[in-house]
């Protein structure tokens, strides 16, 4: 989905006139470089799936709001230089020219607030809550599967460094896939190996209940 020449006017008139910030600090106020304009544009790329404001629009893209600077910047940089793939995002992340604007759209989403999910995903006959519960909070260790808390936190929003990313408020279908790329070896950016080992040990069933629970946990 593309947004019209006219509506792109519209919002990068309003992101300049409402001061949504590229960097820490930055308003409508101070003075307006080649590089914040510019990343002003790249942030109307990006809202056409994960929103203005980094709250996705549709369960199959993340929720960026509010993540650890250093990840998004990461997971930016892993997809410029092919350590992660996927076919919509590196058209995107290949299209902006420099490093530094990827760096401003890093911050500017690492600013924003996660919003409460705008809705639920369906049910799905393979998700047992209490099961997913089990698996993150370390109680299937017996099975080879480490509990997700002891790096992405009891809560859920992951290390302050960013190595380890906030997982409460995303959606379950969102993290569905990415433990099934992890799976598969598809999706190879975690060091070292890490995720890739324990989804490989994960069922369906274990993949499924473990995102339901995360998804159901409190912002």
């Amino acid at each position: 989905m593309k947004i019209s020449k006219i509506l792109r006017f519209i919002v990068l008139t309003a992101l300049i006139i409402f001061g949504f910030s590229l960097k820490a600090g930055y308003t409508a106020e101070d003075e307006l470089n080649k590089d914040a304009l510019e990343g002003l544009q790249y942030i109307l790329n990006c809202s056409e799936c994960h929103g203005f404001d980094g709250n996705s629009i549709s369960h199959e893209w993340p929720n960026i709001a509010g993540l650890n600077v250093n990840y998004i910047q990461k997971q930016l940089m892993d997809f410029k230089e092919g350590r992660r793939s996927n076919k919509d995002m590196d058209e995107v992340v290949r299209s902006i020219p420099s490093d530094e604007i990827l760096n401003q759209l890093a911050h500017y989403y690492s600013t924003q607030k996660i919003q409460p999910l705008r809705k639920k995903s369906k049910k799905n006959k393979l998700a047992k809550l209490d099961l997913g519960e089990e698996i993150y909070s370390g109680k299937r260790i017996d099975y080879g599967i480490p509990g997700c808390l002891f790096c992405h936190g009891k809560d859920g929003k992951g290390g302050e460094d960013g190595k380890y990313p906030r997982l409460v408020g995303q959606y379950r279908e969102y993290i569905v896939k990415q433990m099934k790329l992890f799976r598969s070896r598809e999706r190879k950016n975690d060091v070292p190996s890490m995720m890739q080992n324990i989804a490989r040990v994960m069922d369906d069933e274990d993949i499924e209940s473990v995102a339901a629970y995360i998804e159901r946990l409190e912002h």
